[in-house]
């Protein structure tokens, strides 16, 4: 599916949002509210989780943990983003961990102008922080999701504009997370303590990490500061790939036009594409279900964590196999999805509709009753349908 059909979505997904949604609470979609008290920044801190759709249904499921900072500003499109590639089968369905903008001073880093003696105090003030701020996610937060949520064992941490410095000393100094998005990132080459001791000492600990990382290219309408800005990502990305990165594993993307909201959404899309390029299962007329084993397989050698075949992947191809009089082959990706998915009364939903279909009344009944006793909100269709197809018998 191409960019502005998925933006389309997403701009539909957040109208139906704000009009159904708890109003004035900022939550959208399956989410729940959350506080941590911090050891390492001293204070309360809240937090908001994002459930993906599937996530209630199928009860053995686990999850990759996007953890978006800013949530406050951010969350309502990121988990929009994320519900409409993941069902579009760009990426996995994910965990959504929103913390908010903390009082940290970042104003200091937008100033255009000599900073004072007090200000620079300030801003080293703020680096630490900074730090203690990672510490806190890596070693309070992260323990603590992994312990109350079924998650994966594969993190992204994704920040936006100042938080993207945070994001990118986090890749430099090959924090805990797996891959990196700074959105917009913006940074002055002497607020990263690594930049100018990039090496392949440095590059051989984190090549195998995804960094994706964006900024704005209109250079010529901008001030002196987004100048320094631009030509330090550009420095940055010169010394990393100078040093071993390779492109499979960072990316530099610039947008020349659009608001700061508008260069966030898309760099959202495109960052979670980068991370997860490997993700996307290259479709055919010809493919088979060795195709789509082997196809998760091979990406989850490569990531270093479990991806199953996505659900609604292989019922698509299932049900395009079944319409083709391929049904052999349907009914034995529709079995790969139980075998996968066992408490998902989806998976069994769909194998008695084809079942159904294929005029075997009998194992329809059976698939439908199972769907039924898993699904704890019984489906009136369903349950009509079961009762018409014993009617017959």
């Amino acid at each position: 599916m191409c960019l502005h059909k998925i933006i389309f979505r997403i701009v539909c997904l957040l109208s139906t949002i704000h009009t159904f949604g708890q109003e004035g609470k900022g939550i959208y979609l399956n989410t729940s509210e959350h506080s941590i008290l911090s050891e390492w920044v001293y204070k309360e801190i809240h937090y908001t989780v994002s459930l993906p759709p599937s996530y209630e249904n199928s009860t053995t499921s686990s999850f990759p943990v996007v953890f978006l900072l800013e949530s406050d500003y951010h969350l309502h499109y990121a988990t929009t983003t994320v519900e409409v590639m993941s069902k579009e089968g760009q990426i996995p369905e994910m965990i959504i961990v929103g913390i908010p903008a903390y009082d940290n001073g970042k104003k200091y880093f937008i100033e255009d102008k000599v900073l004072t003696e007090t200000e620079l105090i300030i801003r080293q003030n703020i680096r630490m922080n900074d730090k203690k701020f990672l510490n806190f996610l890596e070693k309070e937060l992260l323990p603590e999701v992994n312990k109350n949520f079924r998650t994966k064992n594969y993190s992204v941490l994704v920040g936006n504009v100042s938080n993207g410095l945070l994001v990118t000393e986090a890749y430099l100094n090959n924090s805990i997370f797996n891959s990196y998005v700074a959105i917009n990132s913006g940074f002055w080459k002497e607020e990263l303590s690594t930049i100018d001791v990039i090496d392949t000492t440095l590059t051989n600990t984190i090549k195998k990490k995804r960094f994706y990382f964006s900024g704005f290219d209109n250079i010529e309408n901008i001030n002196s500061t987004m100048v320094d800005i631009r030509n330090n990502q550009e420095y940055l990305y010169t010394s990393l790939k100078n040093n071993g990165i390779s492109h499979n594993n960072i990316r530099f993307q610039i947008f020349d036009e659009g608001s700061n909201e508008s260069i966030s959404l898309i760099s959202l899309y495109h960052g979670f594409r980068f991370v997860f390029e490997d993700y996307v299962l290259p479709m055919s007329a010809t493919i088979t279900i060795d195709d789509v084993v082997k196809h998760y397989d091979a990406l989850s050698e490569d990531l270093g964590v479990s991806f199953l075949p996505p659900e609604n992947i292989v019922n698509m191809i299932a049900w395009a196999k079944f319409n083709a009089n391929e049904r052999e082959q349907a009914y034995e990706l529709f079995d790969l999805n139980i075998s996968n998915y066992p408490l998902s009364h989806t998976a069994y939903e769909m194998l008695g509709y084809a079942y159904n279909n294929d005029g075997k009344h009998k194992e329809a009944i059976i698939s439908f009753e199972k769907s039924l006793e898993i699904n704890s909100h019984k489906n009136e269709r369903i349950l009509k349908l079961v009762k018409n197809l014993k009617a017959k018998k």
